[in-house]
């Protein structure tokens, strides 16, 4: 409550001196207001008299001029301005009389005004001169008092200007006064209040720490009272200064005992020896500042006399100046533990002794081990062995094998698979995401949907896709993969392989460009032979039939079996000329220099003149010929070429219908018969190579190739061949499609 009180005096104290503060830095304040409204005061005043004089200066010079005028001149208009110049200054006279009463340096040199400017009227008032001498001397006396004029103004201003310099260093003086009061006043102030301050946090730091410390009291009571460990101090008398409950369980006493020492019997547990009060630890403690740590002595306790363990502590209590206070020490019971740690060591024992028989059975059956490590060594070695076989192999062949996780999306890949993405083994955290990352994207869906589809079917599946390595470079490779029987749940596991077939497909892309200019070449060589034999051969044979007709001629009445000799060489030549238009057209008809239509109408018609079976063309005679470069016309008639000899030849069919059309950039070809149809096997034959040729020479020029096919309903082929859609209607080349 004190302590209280003496915050609240602090508060107080520095509430009353800040307002005493506060009531002189006001009187400070005021002080200055009121000195300067008295320097304003002041400083109005002379602005006063100042402006005074220059107003009977001023008046006064404009009746000096307005005289002048008049006693020159003599008009009555200076006349009058003389006089109101006149009355202005007897007012302006009047006003500074008013002005300086309190001044008498003023009122001296008001007096002078008062005295010459009198005289100067008087000289005025008179009339004007009519001589000359008695106007020069006017204008004389009126230069001279206007000189001692002039000097009067220039006193009273130079008064004026003085007492304007010396207010304004009052004044300053004053704001400077006023400036350095109330810094004094508020840096006192503040140190007042920053030591009020500091003195109340004092107070509340002090309360706040007795707090601190009657908690920590509380608390370590409680620890002590908690802890089943035996706490003893004593004082410098060797009494007791306070024993935890556990102490007084240990000792068999009750804390309202009064103990003083030696209050228990104690031996030591090493030699047996009784320990005397000057030998017990806590007395050395006290006497000697020695300190002990984990003895062990036997005790008997006073309550039931029984023999008890304890492991003891003792060490000195000291204050700030190391001067001994009392002692402390520390007892923990372990009688209990001793008799665990015999049974423990009986039971060490035991198991020593059955160690001992079980280490020679271990013996035994450590050679045994050693013999299957061995033997695991042996099959390690081996099956290391067959990995690197492994290894090799899937290198030299360009096998790379893998495993993947549909739960977890991990992965496992062999280091061929590594090799064949363009990485180092085990350069990045494999994973289906990071595989599917690998692939192309535009084969990704691709191969998505067959893994799914897999996995539902629980079949295999083999697909070919593209692989982008790192680089940017990409591989060709043939994935197999099958998912791993999990009994009735659905597969989580797939495993299978990765092989290379960049080089078969550039072997094929080789082979199928070579067999592409191969049909180039062949379509040349065919046009050439046909070109030669129509200019040599057809030529002569025309010639030939020339000279023949007209032996023929000739021969007609004079030879008669020379005649029908001829006649038999002349039809033998015609039927030579047929044979030979025969071949030219079987190596290049000549319908194809009149467009696609007129080829493909001259084809079948050459086709139902042959076979009988009926053949019917769908298409626009007025769209085919454009946006179709001449080797695309070429391959899309030698293919209609080879599906009508395939249809005559394996189809059985009545009816084959051919129509073309055209779907944006692409101009869409479709034969089909109703013939016998093919089996899935057919198209796999080794000597099927009809449908093969129409794929290598669709593929040449960009196109596609669908085959649909019915058992006992026929077959369609459906040929699709891109169209160039920039080209014009200019003559070359003459068969273009419009798509």
């Amino acid at each position: 409550m004190k302590k209280k009180w003496t915050i609240k005096l602090l508060v107080l104290t520095g509430f009353i001196v800040a307002v005493l503060f506060l009531a002189l830095l006001s009187g400070i304040v005021w002080d200055s207001m009121m000195t300067s409204m008295k320097v304003n005061s002041e400083e109005d005043h002379s602005n006063a008299v100042l402006l005074a004089t220059e107003k009977i200066s001023s008046s006064m010079a404009l009746a000096i001029a307005a005289h002048r005028g008049y006693m020159l001149n003599g008009d009555q208009e200076s006349l009058l301005q003389r006089d109101a110049a006149l009355e202005a200054l007897d007012a302006s006279v009047a006003s500074l009389a008013d002005l300086v009463q309190d001044d008498l340096e003023l009122q001296a040199y008001l007096q002078q005004l008062q005295t010459i400017i009198p005289e100067k009227i008087d000289m005025m008032k008179q009339g004007p001169s009519r001589q000359g001498s008695e106007r020069l001397a006017n204008v004389k006396s009126s230069n001279a008092s206007s000189a001692q004029l002039q000097e009067i103004f220039s006193r009273i201003t130079t008064y004026e200007n003085q007492r304007h310099h010396r207010l304004d260093q009052e004044k300053r003086a004053g704001i400077r006064r006023t400036q350095i009061s109330a810094a004094m006043l508020v840096s006192s102030l503040a140190i007042l209040l920053t030591g009020l301050y500091l003195l109340i946090n004092h107070h509340l730091r002090r309360d706040e720490l007795r707090m601190e410390l009657e908690k920590s009291e509380a608390l370590l009571r409680q620890v002590l009272e908690l802890m089943p460990v035996g706490v003893v101090v004593i004082g410098p008398d060797r009494s007791l200064s306070m024993a935890n409950p556990a102490a007084h369980e240990i000792m068999g006493t009750s804390p309202g005992d009064k103990l003083q020492l030696p209050w228990l019997k104690a031996w030591d547990i090493g030699t047996g020896e009784s320990i005397t009060q000057d030998k017990s630890s806590i007395v050395r403690a006290l006497e000697h500042g020695e300190v002990t740590l984990n003895q062990e002595v036997e005790i008997m306790r006073a309550n039931d006399g029984q023999r008890r363990i304890l492991r003891t502590s003792a060490m000195p209590l000291r204050d700030n100046q190391q001067k001994i206070l009392g002692a402390i020490t520390v007892s923990l019971d372990v009688t209990d533990l001793k008799r665990t740690e015999k049974a423990l060591q009986a039971a060490h024992d035991a198991m020593e002794a059955r160690v001992a028989m079980r280490t020679r059975e271990l013996v035994v059956a450590n050679a045994q081990l050693k013999s299957q490590i061995e033997e695991r060594r042996r099959a390690e070695d081996t099956l290391r062995q067959t990995q690197n076989i492994l290894t090799i192999a899937q290198r030299t062949a360009h096998v790379g094998s893998w495993e993947i996780n549909l739960v977890t999306q991990e992965a496992q890949w062999s280091d061929e698979f590594f090799r064949i993405c363009g990485l180092e083994p085990g350069s990045i955290k494999l994973s289906i995401p990071a595989g599917f990352d690998l692939i192309h994207p535009e084969d990704r869906r691709r191969i998505s949907a067959a893994v799914n589809a897999a996995v539902e079917a629980r079949r295999e599946y083999s697909e070919t896709l593209r692989v982008v390595r790192p680089d940017g470079t990409i591989r060709h490779v043939l994935l197999q993969g099958e998912p791993v029987p999990s009994g009735y749940a659905p597969p989580t596991i797939l495993i299978g392989s990765m092989l290379d077939i960049t080089e078969q497909k550039q072997n094929e892309e080789m082979l199928r460009q070579l067999a592409v200019h191969q049909e180039v070449i062949k379509e040349e060589e065919r046009k050439r032979i046909a070109r030669e034999i129509h200019d040599e051969m057809g030529q002569n044979l025309l010639a030939l039939r020339i000279d023949v007709s007209m032996l023929h001629a000739r021969t007609a009445k004079s030879h008669p079996k020379l005649h029908h000799k001829v006649e038999t060489v002349l039809n033998n030549i015609d039927n030579t000329i047929k044979s030979v238009r025969a071949i030219i057209n079987n190596l290049r008809p000549v319908v194809l220099d009149l467009g696609l239509y007129a080829s493909l109408q001259w084809q079948i018609e050459e086709f139902q003149r042959r076979t009988g079976i009926v053949c019917e063309l769908f298409a626009k005679a007025d769209e085919l010929d454009r946006c179709l470069t001449e080797e695309q016309t070429t391959t899309l008639f030698r293919i209609l070429q080879e599906s009508l000899t395939n249809v005559a030849r394996h189809a059985n069919a009545g009816n084959v219908n051919i129509a073309l059309d055209r779907k944006g950039s692409q101009l869409f070809m479709r034969i089909a018969d109703d013939g016998v149809g093919m089996y899935p096997g057919d198209r796999r034959k080794s000597k099927s190579f009809g449908l093969l040729g129409i794929r290598e020479r669709i593929s040449a020029i960009g196109g596609q190739m669908t085959v649909e096919s019915i058992v006992g309903q026929g077959t369609v082929l459906v040929l699709s061949v891109p169209l160039n859609t920039q080209a014009t209607d200019e003559p070359e080349p003459p068969h273009r499609l419009q798509a």
